[in-house]
């Protein structure tokens, strides 16, 4: 699968460790915006290179946090060996 730059930044960030959507845009601002990360996040999902899970936050509401799959690894690998 040919990864976008936005798509590549999500999973090169998850790969460190599992974060919310604004904790993303946070880590590539330059690329991903507030108002877009989550339709690419669902699109990544619905694709299988991530998953999302509900935790709820110490104010009370659930926030989603989300998380490489064994797919967006090998996804991410195989674009990294094809582009340096």
């Amino acid at each position: 699968m040919k990864l976008s730059a936005k798509m590549r930044s999500v999973l090169e960030q998850l790969s460190a460790e599992d974060k919310f959507g604004f904790d993303l845009v946070a880590g590539a601002p330059s690329l991903l915006s507030r108002y877009s990360v989550y339709v690419l996040l669902a699109r990544m999902e619905d694709n299988g290179l991530i998953a999302g899970f509900t935790v709820r936050a110490p104010s009370g509401f659930d926030r989603r946090r989300y998380t490489i799959t064994i797919e967006g690894r090998a996804a991410l690998e195989e674009q990294s060996e094809v582009s340096p």
